[in-house]
């Protein structure tokens, strides 16, 4: 790779280096599709290959080729996640490579057998350089104080209030130490087995029990699958974990058709997340981007594979509630966050 931008060099090796730890010898899968940036593929076999391990590269085709499944993978990649130390999700059609992975490695990822993923589908490398100077040791120590206070609290009811008239609920009610571990975890890091990160990073997400959640959501930054700037906020109803009204402009009708043109009910929710990445606050400018911003909050819509299994899946997509300075994250109606920082104060 010729280096002729070195802050591209410099956010490729923290990858590498800092936030997966390669080894020399460990195989690295990187999963791709024909609309991922080439220049991300060179950067990542450059570093990859720089510290020693061993880069593959598979490109499969973009979302669509199978009509059934918007994450499937194809069958030769499925069985090459299972052979690999280490798999870069790096499809920008979709989210296949991180929503679509086989059961096998889910399964031995889980359990802590050999593997880590590395979450970069979706970004463009303009989000990638925004996020060069954040700092992930701070992001880490946010994330593993809410770990902390999360399980200590369990089962603890979250609540999220936006200026805007976001005021939404959901609580942890029969859910297992080992989800709210693994919702505290995109930290930025993937360095031991078991692990998955990605840049950029930095949130705390939680599969609340489906029917709590309920509740108003006016959302005015990025919907996945839909846009990254709606043309006027959407407001969205909430009762017992199912979305019942959308209202708005052009992006809640387009969130409607897309939510009603799959062959079972995705009008869910199924997720609450805060950010926890002081960088993308105001340089968030993607839905990959905008949802990590520090206290920013989304919820995400369908089902979520893994975390919601009585939720029927099809898709799971995040949508964004910009930092507000009224900004509220409560856990058993104590503050967490507010006035723009997290208070802890539990």
């Amino acid at each position: 790779m010729k280096l002729h931008d070195r802050k591209v060099a410099q956010v490729f090796k923290s990858i590498t280096d800092v936030q997966i730890g390669l080894k020399p010898g460990e195989h690295v899968l990187i999963v791709a599709d024909p609309d991922e940036n080439p220049v991300i593929l060179e950067a990542l076999t450059w570093a990859i290959g720089n510290t020693g391990a061993v880069p593959t590269l598979m490109i499969q085709p973009n979302v669509g080729w199978d009509p059934l499944d918007v994450y499937a993978l194809t069958e030769p990649i499925k069985k090459a996640y299972v052979g690999a130390d280490v798999v870069i999700s790096a499809t920008f059609s979709s989210n296949s490579a991180c929503y679509g992975r086989p059961q096998e490695f889910r399964d031995a990822h889980g359990r802590g057998e050999k593997h880590r993923i590395f979450f970069l589908g979706l970004r463009t490398l303009d989000v990638l350089l925004d996020d060069a100077e954040t700092d992930y040791y701070e992001v880490k120590r946010i994330n593993d104080k809410m770990k902390e206070l999360l399980l200590n609290s369990k089962p603890g009811l979250m609540r999220i209030v936006t200026d805007n008239g976001t005021d939404f609920q959901g609580d942890l009610v029969g859910v297992n130490e080992y989800l709210i571990i693994r919702g505290c975890m995109q930290n930025g890091f993937a360095v031991e087995p078991g692990q998955f990160s990605g840049r950029p990073e930095g949130e705390v997400h939680m599969p609340p029990r489906p029917e709590s959640m309920e509740g108003t959501l006016v959302v005015d930054g990025p919907i996945a699958n839909i846009t990254d700037h709606p043309d006027e906020p959407v407001r969205i109803t909430v009762k017992q974990g199912k979305i019942i009204h959308i209202e708005g402009g052009e992006a809640a009708r387009e969130l409607e058709r897309f939510l009603s043109s799959f062959d079972i009910n995705q009008h869910y929710t199924s997720e609450i997340a805060i950010g926890t990445n002081r960088s993308m606050r105001e340089k968030g400018r993607t839905e990959m981007g905008a949802k990590r911003g520090f206290g920013n909050f989304h919820v995400a819509y369908g089902g979520w594979w893994g975390k919601q299994d009585k939720i029927p899946y099809r898709v799971h997509g995040d949508m964004v509630m910009k930092w507000t300075p009224g900004s509220k994250y409560f856990l058993d109606g104590k503050v967490l966050f507010e006035n723009g920082e997290f208070t802890f104060d539990y």
